[in-house]
């Protein structure tokens, strides 16, 4: 589904005021919980690189060293709490106008940082073949005009970004090689994904 610039910057205001609501809120499991989709632990998907095709593999590993190096350290200097982590198209509810009315499936809620709730959103909202820049402006500028993102956390958006891109196409690759059954993400998402 593509939304337009009006509808990213109204779901990314809304996932704001999301984070915001729930600030404060602390509660064991997600906060303990080592989801597979957390960014933090996407250098963990190292040993699935060679499941991709090959001419993606040398770029995948080099992200993910580059990550686990570079990004994973600064992200413990972050605001963090327990996010959303998951608002993507079909998890974003469109009122018969257009309109932006509400965030559903909580399934994948988990303690990091603020900066990982919006790049997680902005990487599941990019298509192929649709020009990047205006989502990711659009998206971020609406969650800024609530919860302005911080000078460090602007600085790793966009290793977020593409991080949470990688992994959509590892871990799927991931589970498929261990016999459990697949979303279809390699086939829906994969143009989008792979380096």
């Amino acid at each position: 589904r593509i939304l337009s610039g009006t509808q990213l910057n109204a779901v990314g205001a809304l996932l704001a005021r999301l984070g915001r609501a729930m600030r404060g809120f602390i509660h064991a499991a997600p906060a303990a919980r080592r989801l597979v989709w957390d960014n933090r632990l996407a250098p963990q998907l190292l040993g699935s690189v060679d499941l991709l095709p090959a001419e993606h593999r040398e770029l995948s590993r080099r992200m993910l060293t580059e990550f686990r190096d570079r990004t994973v350290p600064k992200l413990a200097t972050l605001r963090s709490q327990i996010i959303h982590g998951d608002v993507h198209p079909y998890n974003s509810l469109i009122g018969g106008q257009g309109e932006i009315t509400g965030i559903i499936d909580f399934g994948d809620l988990v303690h990091a940082t603020l900066v990982q709730d919006t790049a997680n959103s902005v990487a599941d909202f990019l298509l192929p073949g649709v020009d990047i820049d205006p989502i990711i402006f659009e998206f971020t500028r609406g969650y800024c005009n609530v919860t302005p993102l911080e000078e460090g956390e602007l600085d790793l958006l966009l290793d977020m970004i593409e991080i949470r891109l990688l992994m959509t196409p590892l871990v799927e690759a991931a589970k498929q090689a261990e016999g459990y059954p697949v979303q279809g993400y390699l086939e829906t998402f994969g143009a989008r994904c792979l380096p």
